[in-house]
């Protein structure tokens, strides 16, 4: 006997139905019409079985196109918001890191967080005009240390003259060196920091 485990919906509705007619009451067999109906269910679960299979295989080339598209990311120079990234404790050719300011802020701090929300290094910038502000970030905590490998983010801490939190978005930019599917879904890596293409802001 097959295992059920192994069994498609199409083999166990017929292994049932079987059964159902080898142990129906001969004096009172099955009518006609639930037997057709039952045909008429064999139908449906069969038609089921064949859509699913076809979306599951639809879904498996989209999926290889989109891994195909985003692979030719590789080698292009990219902006990416920098709310969260991975980073792999590799100083070589860290991103630029840049904040997109909404309207000119009085006073402005950038900070770096680790993954358990500690502070690991603050940039006081002063005021500022809106725009782009370049940071001079190189991956490194407040002692100058290089960063350890792990999940960190950055926060944006900026008011204008009259106390008012204006906007910031922290951008990384830099080459994308290898795009990673390892883990079963894209990662972009760009000098040592990974992020999701979703997080792409900007394209060359």
């Amino acid at each position: 006997p097959l295992d059920k485990a192994s069994q498609s919906p199409k083999d166990e509705f017929l292994r049932l139905l079987v059964a159902q007619l080898e142990h129906q009451n001969p004096l009172e067999p099955q009518s006609g019409a639930d037997f057709i109906a039952q045909l008429a269910q064999f139908a449906s679960v069969e038609q089921s079985t064949a859509t699913n299979s076809l979306l599951a295989s639809i879904q498996a080339e989209q999926a290889a196109a989109g891994n195909l598209e985003v692979a030719g990311l590789a080698g292009k120079t990219v902006s990416l918001n920098a709310n969260s990234f991975e980073y792999d404790g590799k100083t070589e050719g860290v991103p630029d890191l840049s904040i997109d300011l909404a309207s000119p802020a009085e006073e402005m701090d950038v900070v770096i967080y680790d993954a358990n929300g500690n502070e690991v290094n603050r940039f006081k910038m002063g005021a500022q005009k809106s725009g782009e502000v370049q940071v001079p970030w190189k991956a490194v905590d407040k002692k100058g240390v290089a960063l350890e490998a792990g999940a960190y983010s950055i926060q944006v801490e900026a008011t204008n003259a009259d106390g008012v939190p204006v906007e910031g978005v922290a951008r990384l930019r830099g080459t994308i060196d290898v795009v990673d599917f390892s883990k079963g879904f894209p990662l972009l890596q760009v000098g040592g920091i990974s992020i999701a293409p979703s997080q792409v802001l900007t394209i060359g």
